[in-house]
């Protein structure tokens, strides 16, 4: 055993060991970092990191499309920003924080249905519509008997201006069934009364007024006239052709050869142009 004794070593105590780990003041040179904590939260029924979001792709297209539905797009734009905004709606509720956009999703989806709703507004109202047009029954298609009853009537006065026939719009298919058509002879309203033969659109027209050529006119007036010894000279208009209702007059100047001039009243008995003649004495 040594002689030596270590300054403040109990003499009286045994020698004992040392042991670092019964040995809580043993201290060691240096500093030792404690590892740094990571700080985490819990946040819609995962863990947020801390780190900043980002926007779901599938949010924003569902959005643009949804804009894009009332503009380019319609009906399918809406259908498509429906879908794209529910699996935007689910990848943002399980990404724990991670995604953002779940306002962009709700806007998409309220556009959507408001454009969707729009569209079946504007249907219903369309299908009205055609109901409502269609209520009377089908229209018949009179272009081919308008150019039938022009050319007739052009073949009948040679010479006259004879405009095209024209007739209404909505005549609906009927047997049986007559409607009026118009023109104009020598610059003068003329009608046609028009007749359905049938169901299936055949028909027959025939003059509703009588369309007067002027010079037969004034030729039997002067044969009357002859008849009774006296010659003279007529004049009832300067046009060609006069149209006239069945039953309405027309007077014409008569000049005889000598003595006053008279008046004669041409009474119109058809719509073919027969006429007959009243002498009256002009005062």
């Amino acid at each position: 055993m040594s002689d030596d004794v270590d300054a403040g070593q109990d003499p009286g105590s045994p020698e004992s060991p040392w042991n670092p780990l019964e040995d809580d003041t043993t201290s060691v040179s240096g500093t030792v970092a404690p590892d740094e904590p990571v700080e985490a939260e819990m946040v819609g029924g995962g863990w947020d990191s801390g780190e900043p979001e980002r926007t779901d792709g599938g949010a924003i297209a569902a959005l643009v499309l949804a804009i894009a539905s009332f503009l380019l797009l319609p009906l399918i734009g809406s259908v498509v920003a429906l879908f794209l905004a529910a699996g935007a709606e689910q990848r943002i509720a399980t990404s724990g924080g991670m995604l953002g956009g779940a306002g962009m999703v709700t806007a998409a989806k309220i556009l959507a249905w408001v454009h969707l709703a729009l569209l079946a507004v504007a249907a219903v109202l369309l299908l009205l519509i055609l109901l409502i047009a269609n209520a009377g029954g089908e229209t018949l298609d009179l272009g081919r008997a308008e150019d039938e009853i022009t050319e007739s009537l052009q073949a009948e006065y040679v010479g006259v201006s004879v405009e095209r026939v024209t007739c209404p719009d909505d005549v609906k298919v009927e047997e049986g069934a007559t409607f009026t058509c118009t023109t104009q002879i020598d610059g003068q309203d003329f009608a046609v009364t028009v007749t359905q033969e049938d169901d299936q659109g055949s028909v027959r027209f025939a003059k509703a007024q009588a369309a007067i050529k002027v010079e037969d006119a004034e030729a039997f007036i002067v044969g009357e006239y002859r008849k009774q010894g006296t010659v003279v000279t007529v004049g009832c208009s300067d046009k060609e052709i006069l149209v006239a209702d069945p039953g309405s007059t027309i007077e014409c100047l008569v000049a005889p050869e000598e003595g006053d001039g008279t008046t004669a009243v041409v009474t119109v008995q058809d719509v073919n142009g027969n006429v007959g003649v009243d002498f009256t004495t002009a005062e």
